[in-house]
């Protein structure tokens, strides 16, 4: 591009005089008006009320108003951002900018006009001149010296310049001429072009640093101009700003977004270990999933199953896992993903997960939240096309944030790791013990201890079975069997509890025994199996007789198994998670589970647990405090159907260890008969209103025998059992006083002669006790 074509179109023209012939330098002149006096532009001349060259007095005129400057006989004028303005052509020029200025253009100053005329320069010009450029170059040369001395990098000293060599009028006269050509093979000279394409000019300065260096001076000089100049430049000029990157320039990895996606279902589960316990929530949790089913056939869901359950017949571990497949289960854990996703990409427009593994979502803050949800949902939708997201493993944008305008991008891939590093396994622990936290309710540890003891070998004289109990055991003339009826009251409700009192003769120490109900222990088995992925190390034998009842031939082992996670589970602490997962794995949900189960079936608080045996069976026995009444429950282990008892006495303690040795719980081997007493009370089971006056007979005659015996003896702990045994049997006849009317009139005589202890009663002659 040539000079001329870079200046400002429509401004001025193109065809000035350069002036004549003569040797002397032509300059351009410049007369304001209402002066007289014309003032040449040789470099430059700025025009102005105080700070100027020359100086206009006029209210339009602004302190610094306009330069006008002659290079390479083109001549230029730029207004310094004056008040009123300046006119070229009846244009307001732009401040700062330079335009190129003809000899037939009009030019206003504020509200000067200005004529321009070329002319020779005078002599006496250029000796004033020659003046200002010897002050200049002396100026150089006290620069130049200085330099030298403080330069440490310069291996080779400058030439030695003197202004003595000089002459001073060649030398202006040289540089005159200089001035009318331009050598474009230089480097420095190109600034020029520069300047008039459209360059601001915005001081003097500038000015003046442009035109040193066009001046062809002595090497020395030049150099240390030109170092004057840029150690200038680097002080006025600043650097120009970086420029930032418009967008982020690649796109989270698929490993990072598969931490990410790992991190939300762990949260979803920790969410629904806590929550789901809640009735409101596990109904909205039934209504997520049944949006999703429905929106599918449920018949072909059932069908796909088990199509694929038909096809994998040779392995039996993935046959039944896809037989347990509840698809209604797993139709809402992936709507609560979906809406754990949308809610928190909504909140810090990045899902919780993509937050804690460092990603970020580029854009406007509200843009960003309103269609990172639009992304989470399409996400969704083609999940099962996950190739979509391939091209992120190449660091480029998915298929659904093109799709929706927005770009997860990670800020440091290397931090990235280390946080996935470190929050996938911390939410993995959160969500393995979220069930400590279940319905925000902690279960106070409770304490579990092994009392087990040999019991010695029973020779049986009398083995009966009782139903009732399903245990088998021997009536003596030592060990006598007795009703025991209990009515209880919870929620305004009576309830009638049916057991047996084995009371020893000689000493009147009695224990209580009702089995209160059946339950499936392999159910609570098979649910603590499904909640604990580890089972299959940690608990081997349950896992089998669970999956493969085939392999689970070890009775024992599941005996201690079980005894371990009641351990485990009761005694659990906080602060002993570490120890818990050396012996169960990290997951703590099958155990509070299997805990909770528990302690639904007894029904009542459990203060302590032992782990013992009772009546040839190993078995949890629990302690309860109910006012000032205790009692014990005990649960056996060891069988598919459990069953739960209840116990008037601890039976681990020495002095209660006689009253059940005789007892053997499911044994009917070697039974000659079943327990009269025992087919009694199972009668008023399966009747309230049964009648049997035959075994109402024989339950009398052995009321009066014990009673008479302990009378007569004096025994106070056996009279008391039998008063509160033989109340309780009257309590349940007085309910249907139509049936066994004479039992309860018999019994009800009993009872005020044992409490006046009326020896005639009981045919007791006083004299012969006494």
């Amino acid at each position: 591009m040539t000079k001329e074509e870079a200046l400002t179109q429509n401004v001025g023209e193109n065809d000035h005089q350069g002036g004549g012939n003569s040797n002397l330098p032509v300059a351009a002149y410049i007369t304001i008006e209402g002066k007289s006096k014309s003032w040449p532009v040789l470099e430059k001349l700025t025009l102005g009320s105080e700070v100027a060259d020359v100086i206009i007095e006029d209210e339009s005129i602004s302190p610094k108003h306009c330069t006008f400057s002659l290079k390479n006989g083109v001549l230029c004028l730029v207004d310094h951002s004056s008040q009123k303005g300046t006119y070229l052509n009846f244009k307001k020029l732009i401040p700062g900018k330079t335009y190129l200025v003809n000899e037939s253009d009009e030019i206003r100053v504020g509200n000067k006009n200005i004529t321009l005329e070329y002319m020779e320069v005078p002599k006496s010009a250029l000796e004033a001149e020659a003046s200002i450029s010897k002050i200049n170059l002396e100026n150089a040369l006290e620069n130049q010296s200085e330099a030298a001395h403080k330069s440490e990098n310069d291996e080779e000293e400058p030439p030695e310049f003197t202004i003595s060599k000089i002459d001073i009028d060649q030398e202006v006269l040289r540089l005159s001429q200089q001035l009318n050509t331009v050598d474009e093979e230089e480097e420095k000279k190109q600034e020029v072009a520069a300047l008039l394409d459209d360059y601001v000019i915005d001081s003097q300065d500038d000015i003046h640093a442009i035109d040193v260096n066009e001046v062809e001076l002595d090497p020395a000089v030049l150099k240390e101009l030109d170092r004057v100049k840029v150690s200038k430049k680097r002080r006025t000029k600043k650097a120009a700003p970086k420029l930032k990157k418009i967008t982020p320039s690649s796109s989270s990895h698929i490993l990072l977004r598969f931490c990410a996606s790992l991190i939300d279902f762990l949260s979803c589960f920790v969410l629904l270990n806590i929550f789901l316990v809640f009735v409101d929530v596990k109904q909205f949790y039934n209504f997520l999933g049944g949006i999703l089913v429905d929106g599918y056939n449920g018949q072909s869901l059932s069908e796909v199953q088990s199509t694929i359950s038909s096809i994998i017949q040779s392995d039996t571990y993935l046959k039944n896992f896809v037989d347990e497949i509840n698809w209604h289960e797993m139709a809402s854990v992936l709507m609560v993903y979906l809406l754990f996703r949308l809610v928190t990409t909504f909140m810090f427009s990045v899902s919780l997960g993509q937050f804690f593994v460092g990603m970020k979502s580029y854009g406007n803050s509200f843009f960003k939240r309103v269609m990172g949800v639009v992304r989470e949902f399409v996400g969704f939708i083609l999940f099962p096309f996950f190739i979509f997201d391939l091209t992120s493993f190449v660091g480029r944008r998915t298929f659904k944030e093109v799709i929706t305008g927005t770009h997860l991008y990670t800020s440091s891939r290397l931090g990235a790791i280390f946080l996935a590093l470190v929050f996938l396994p911390a939410f993995f622990i959160l969500y393995a013990l979220s069930p400590y936290l279940k319905g925000l309710e902690v279960l106070a540890p409770v304490a579990v201890k092994s009392e087990y003891y040999e019991s010695p070998e029973w020779t049986y004289k009398n083995k009966v079975y009782s139903e009732l109990l399903d245990a088998s055991y021997d009536i003596t003339t030592e060990q006598v069997s007795l009703p025991f009826f209990d009515i209880e009251q919870k929620n305004g409700k009576r309830f009638l509890t049916l057991g047996m009192t084995f009371i020893n003769v000689e000493t009147g120490k009695s224990i209580s025994i009702k089995k209160l109900k059946e339950f499936s222990m392999m159910a609570i088995y098979k649910d603590f199996v499904e909640l604990n992925f580890f089972a299959k190390y940690f608990q081997p034998n349950l896992f089998y007789y669970v999956k493969d009842k085939k392999m689970a031939n070890n009775k024992e082992g599941i005996i201690a198994e079980t005894q371990d996670i009641i351990e485990s589970s009761f005694s659990f602490k906080l602060e002993d998670y570490p120890d818990f997962v050396k012996s169960n794995g990290p997951l703590y949900a099958g155990h509070r589970d299997f805990r909770e189960k528990i302690e639904h079936l007894i029904g009542e608080r459990i203060r302590s647990i032992k782990l013992t045996n009772l009546a040839g069976k190993k078995g949890l026995m629990a302690e309860h405090l109910i006012g000032k009444r205790q009692y014990y429950s005990f649960i056996p282990f060891g069988a598919k159907k459990g069953k739960l008892y209840a116990l008037s006495l601890d039976v681990t303690k020495s002095e209660n260890k006689a009253l059940v040795h005789h007892l053997n719980f499911d044994d009917q081997n070697n039974v000659s008969k079943r327990d009269p007493i025992a087919e009694f009370i199972n009668g008023f089971k399966q009747d309230p209103a049964y009648e049997n006056i035959e075994l109402a007979q024989l339950l009398y005659e052995r009321y009066f025998r014990l009673s008479k015996k302990f009378l007569s003896e004096e025994q106070t702990q056996g009279l008391k059992t039998l008063e509160e045994n033989i109340e309780g049997v009257v309590q349940v006849l007085k309910e249907n006083k139509e049936k066994n009317i004479k039992l309860l009139l018999n019994l009800t005589e009993m009872l005020n002669a044992l409490k006046q202890k009326d020896y005639k009663y009981f045919q007791i002659d006083k004299t012969v006790t006494v």
